[in-house]
């Protein structure tokens, strides 16, 4: 399919900010950047701002593109849900990315990709597949190999890691692969890229020296 003249919105909520964009073809229009913990609240108007400087209505939308995790829990959950309703409401195409694979796509060939997920733990994308790592984990895992990031909590550990910045407009080259190519996620089924099950994000911690039950 031919990407000149598509109307597209891009979702990114995984970080501590949510940026959403909005563009034709390869040109990015505008962009908003809103608080990650606000975005529920302010993604209905940060949305009719970008569709009045882009000068078109919402229902013109072909394509949303949502970065659809690994990432912050709620932002993540978030995201999704508006990129799934806007294209119920428009009839657009829904494509999700993973954020491990546009972070990815930022580094060099036989690199890592590498969010921090908390708990001295980390999220890494090598030779397309994707896992959650431990700290000892990941140092093995990396050692004399390049590591991409956008969080200086990996590069603490690693201090030759390349630092990069990431938003919704960084997904835009994958987005547009996917329009060319007509590879579209089912709206109904999409769900967030937890890397780990949910069982494991809501299983119960055992308490010390108990059983956890």
């Amino acid at each position: 399919m031919n990407d000149a003249g598509l109307k597209w919105l891009l979702i990114d909520s995984c970080g501590a900010v949510a940026t959403l964009a909005v563009g034709r073809g390869k040109m990015t229009l505008a962009t908003e950047t809103v608080a990650g913990r606000a975005l529920s609240a302010e993604w209905p108007a940060a949305l009719r701002k970008l569709s009045a400087i882009a000068a078109w209505k919402v229902n013109e939308l072909q394509a949303v593109g949502v970065v659809h995790g690994p990432g912050s829990f709620t932002g993540v959950r978030v995201g999704l849900a508006a990129a799934k309703g806007l294209c119920e409401a428009a009839g657009a195409k829904l494509i999700a990315v993973s954020r491990l694979e546009v972070l990815a796509e930022q580094g060099v060939a036989g690199g890592l990709a590498a969010l921090d997920a908390g708990r001295d733990q980390f999220y890494v994308r090598d030779a397309g597949a994707e896992f959650l790592m431990g700290r000892d984990e990941f140092l093995t895992a990396a050692r004399e190999r390049p590591v991409v990031t956008p969080d200086e909590q990996v590069a603490n550990i690693r201090a030759d890691a390349v630092l990069v910045e990431l938003d919704a407009t960084s997904a835009l080259p994958m987005v547009l692969k996917r329009w060319s190519e007509a590879r579209f996620d089912d709206v109904a089924l999409q769900d967030a890229n937890y890397v780990r099950s949910e069982r494991d994000i809501y299983a119960r911690q055992p308490l010390a020296g108990g059983s956890g039950k």
